[in-house]
């Protein structure tokens, strides 16, 4: 890990072990981070968050967005190979898998992921 996923480790590390709410506001820096369009900073707290907390599948599903927002969609594929086979959120996991593959020029497939997402969009399988 770089020095800066080091610290941000460490940080929230100590910020999640105050509490549920120390850990809401971290990921509620993240979600700000993206708000302001810092989608590579956003990706580190996400990162950090989903080395603290494992399976956690929002923090994976907002850590794959961050990384397909800075132009990673390789890493965000790979967390969203963690998803699956069983997301909680079908729908965004299917959104989120076809919009990485696009930026990835995977096309084919990605024509598949959207039409997955349609698919439990309209049976209403998922928040999204």
């Amino acid at each position: 890990m770089s020095l800066i996923m080091d610290d941000a480790v460490n940080d929230a590390t100590r910020l999640s072990s105050g509490g549920g709410e120390n850990f809401n506001a971290l990921r509620l820096l993240g979600v700000l981070m993206i708000q302001n369009n810092l989608p590579v900073r956003a990706a580190i707290i996400f990162d950090a968050l989903s080395e603290i907390v494992n399976n956690d599948q929002q923090i994976l599903l907002s850590h794959a967005y961050t990384l397909i927002l800075s132009g990673n969609s390789t890493g965000a594929l790979s967390i969203l190979d963690n998803v699956f086979p069983d997301p909680e959120d079908p729908a965004l996991a299917w959104l989120l898998r076809g919009k990485a593959l696009i930026k990835a020029g995977r096309s084919l497939e990605a024509s598949r992921a959207f039409r997955m997402f349609i698919r439990y969009r309209q049976a209403g399988n998922g928040r999204t």
